[in-house]
């Protein structure tokens, strides 16, 4: 859990930009990810798999096989729940870091979870 925790940090801080007004934060999206209403959860679920399709855009124009391998065959809920072990980890340990834009809580969450080999 610490190597997680240390992996999340630093992508928050490689990968943060400047917060644009309405760019969705790791906290809001995580209440997403938990909330009651369904809609809300598929909001979740959306945007992670945005998220996750930009890294495999990224990676095959860059040919990178060293960062990004995520599988093909892994689905929404199991990349729900990686997120929502980032965010729950975060949240206890780097409380601030929540208010992070959730694209790079995603990120690195996703990329720790499948390591490249």
């Amino acid at each position: 859990m610490t190597n997680l925790l240390a992996v999340i940090a630093f992508g928050v801080w490689s990968l943060s930009a400047p917060a644009i007004a309405d760019e969705i934060s790791a906290g809001r999206l995580e209440s997403f990810c938990a909330s009651p209403d369904g809609s809300f959860r598929r909001l979740c679920s959306l945007y992670i798999l945005g998220v996750v399709q930009g890294i495999r855009l990224a990676a095959g124009e860059l040919k990178d096989k060293t960062r990004f391998c995520i599988p093909d065959d892994v689905n929404e809920a199991q990349l729900v729940t990686i997120f929502q072990v980032a965010a729950s980890g975060l949240k206890q340990n780097f409380p601030a870091d929540m208010h992070e834009p959730a694209v790079s809580i995603v990120a690195a969450a996703v990329v720790h979870a499948f390591p490249c080999k």
